[in-house]
């Protein structure tokens, strides 16, 4: 395929509703959203008296081994979908109710 060219450069176009000034999606925000969400939900301890006690976010990554590193986050993601969860659907999920269209006016700040 050939690309229109500007100043030189080939111009990939995008749809404006594609565009954000950050990336939505990325294995660090996945790791705190998705991973750490279901490591605490399969830590998660109901007590006799009713009272749910949940590790926090914060203590789950000060533990070792469950670090943001690619080896954890692919085992976890494959243990969840053992179980019948999954997680990159679900982060794809949580991802979307975030989205906003960027407004006018900072898109063509950005791009005029």
């Amino acid at each position: 395929m050939q690309l229109p060219v500007a100043n030189g450069k080939e111009l990939l176009l995008v749809p404006r509703n594609w565009v954000r000034p950050t990336l939505l999606m990325h294995a660090r925000r996945y790791y705190d959203i998705s991973v750490l969400g279901y490591i605490q939900d399969t830590e998660t301890i109901h007590t006799d008296k009713g009272v749910v006690l949940k590790p926090t976010k914060d203590a789950l990554k000060d533990r070792p081994g469950l670090g943001c590193t690619r080896s954890f986050i692919l085992d976890t993601t494959l243990k969840a979908g053992d179980g019948g969860i999954n997680l990159t659907r679900q982060f794809k999920s949580f991802v979307d109710t975030r989205y906003e269209p960027v407004p006018h006016d900072i898109l063509n700040r950005k791009t005029a």
